[in-house]
């Protein structure tokens, strides 16, 4: 029998941040284990998926495993393997609105989002141009932490 106040789950279409999945009550199917064999065994990947097939869904969640949001994995196969405590720089960038821009280096500077702890950089908060290589070396200088880079919609 089932209670009368329990809030039923809704589906998901067209959510594609992790934090707004969950925190909307929303049905999740659990990839956290195999995005949990994949970042504890190599260094680089490239995700690449039929259009609609969850990408942008995976890279939001891939974030806040980095940034530590553990309460957003609480049902999930890693919520028990992961120490959210070891928390890292996150680059995040998504190509999504990239058509609204003629100028790419506009677009990269006022849309690249850079996370530190509890804190949402720009890039120029650390370097005048960009050069992905020369602004991962700024922010491991500033924090003494790996830094992980999400690039989203880069077709």
């Amino acid at each position: 029998m089932l209670k009368k106040n329990r809030e039923m789950k809704k589906i998901a279409i067209g959510i594609q941040d992790f934090r707004e999945l969950i925190t909307r009550n929303s049905y999740y199917v659990d990839k956290t284990k195999t995005i949990h064999n994949l970042l504890i065994s190599n260094k680089y990947y490239f995700l690449s998926r039929p259009r609609r097939f969850g990408k942008s869904l995976t890279l939001s969640m891939i974030k806040y495993l980095y940034m530590g949001e553990k309460e957003l994995f609480k049902n999930t196969y890693i919520y028990d393997k992961r120490n959210f405590e070891e928390i890292n720089p996150v680059v995040y960038m998504s190509f999504a609105s990239y058509n609204e821009f003629k100028d790419i280096e506009k677009f990269i500077k006022q849309k690249l989002e850079i996370y530190i702890e509890d804190k949402i950089y720009n890039l120029e908060d650390f370097v005048d141009d960009f050069d992905l290589g020369y602004l991962a070396e700024k922010i491991y200088e500033k924090t003494g932490k790996q830094v992980v880079i999400l690039i989203d919609e880069y077709d």
